[in-house]
């Protein structure tokens, strides 16, 4: 250094005019963060968490493959609402077209609820049971994110859509597919029936059909469960569509199937008027909670926050769903194709 310059380096050090300023101090602000609620009493039963599936894709934009898959092959979104990736599949990208990913609102919603689980009194999370569809696993994915933490995904072909107004049955990615996606899914579950099984009723299936298979699946997967758990089934809507009415019935069916399948009450009670409102009665990531008290399954109403933004939520219509629990003949636990 040179001389002079070590000079004035060596004054301002010894002078206090020209040192460093001090730091200014600032108190710290308090806040408030949000605290779980307490429930001794959950602790101590069988807890079951029904969700309808994410906002998906189709259902916002439904051309959004032709017009966002350009002649060379490349994703363009056009809208931020799209997906920010697409995975590459086996048989091909036009396999999004009966099997779509959610909306990056759904994949946040989704995020959200899980959060609303975490600071509930229903934690911990066992593990997420969901259909091969790619909707329904990446909802129990972004609901993990949310939790704060890895939960296990059980994949459930069970529960996949009701599939009498398919034509064909879609490429669904196998277990092996989703590993290779480095998602969570329990490689060692034994599924309750095969993506061939449901091969055999595309076009074919009732209604009655459809809440049965649901039935069946539900008893099973509670069965499974541990007397003292906590888990989710995520359930969702077909790919195919008619006409409006028929598709926001559909939207909801599963979720209606699963709770009556618990109460055991019969598909029974629902007017015409309400088959109008079906999609605001069960929204997309909609939650319902059930209790077991041994040979029955009692509600647990707001264990945790709905999402609400702009006039749109997630809450369920409580009363419909009460009023709409009709008691007397049980559902059908087997339908016609699992007795022959």
């Amino acid at each position: 250094m040179p001389k002079n310059e070590e000079e004035e380096s060596n004054a301002s050090n010894s002078n206090p005019s020209v040192s460093q300023k001090p730091k200014l101090k600032y108190e710290r602000l308090n806040k408030l963060v949000a605290v779980s609620t307490k429930a001794p009493w959950l602790c101590k039963h069988k807890i079951v968490t029904l969700v309808r599936n994410a906002e998906r894709v189709d259902r916002v934009f439904p051309e959004w493959l032709s017009e966002n898959i350009n002649d060379a092959g490349m994703y363009q979104p056009d809208d931020l609402n799209l997906p920010v990736v697409l995975w590459a599949r086996p048989d091909g990208y036009r396999c999004y077209m009966d099997d779509c990913p959610v909306t990056e609102i759904g994949a946040c919603v989704s995020q959200l609820v899980g959060r609303g689980l975490r600071k509930s009194p229903l934690m911990p999370i066992q593990r997420f049971y969901c259909s091969p569809a790619f909707r329904s696993v990446q909802t129990a994915l972004e609901m993990s994110k949310g939790l704060g933490g890895i939960v296990e995904i059980c994949i459930e072909p069970a529960l996949f859509d009701f599939l009498g107004w398919y034509k064909k049955m879609p490429s669904l990615l196998s277990t092996a597919d989703f590993l290779r996606l480095e998602m969570n899914i329990n490689p060692e579950y034994v599924e309750k029936k095969s993506r061939k099984e449901l091969q055999s009723l595309v076009g074919k299936e009732t209604i009655d059909g459809f809440y049965a298979r649901i039935s069946k699946a539900i008893r099973e997967i509670v069965k499974r469960e541990h007397k003292i758990s906590h888990f989710v089934i995520i359930t969702h809507a077909p790919g195919n569509e008619f006409i409006t009415i028929l598709v926001n019935v559909m939207e909801i069916i599963g979720v209606d199937a699963a709770i009556k399948s618990l109460k055991n009450c019969a598909p029974t009670a629902i007017t015409e008027n309400d088959l109008l409102h079906m999609g605001t009665y069960y929204p997309y990531s909609s939650t319902v909670t059930l209790a077991n008290n041994g040979d029955d399954w009692s509600f647990v109403h707001d264990p945790f926050p709905s999402f609400s933004y702009l006039g749109t939520t997630n809450r369920v219509n409580s009363k419909f769903v009460e009023r709409t629990l009709a008691k007397g003949a049980g559902i059908p636990v087997e339908s016609q194709e699992s007795k022959k």
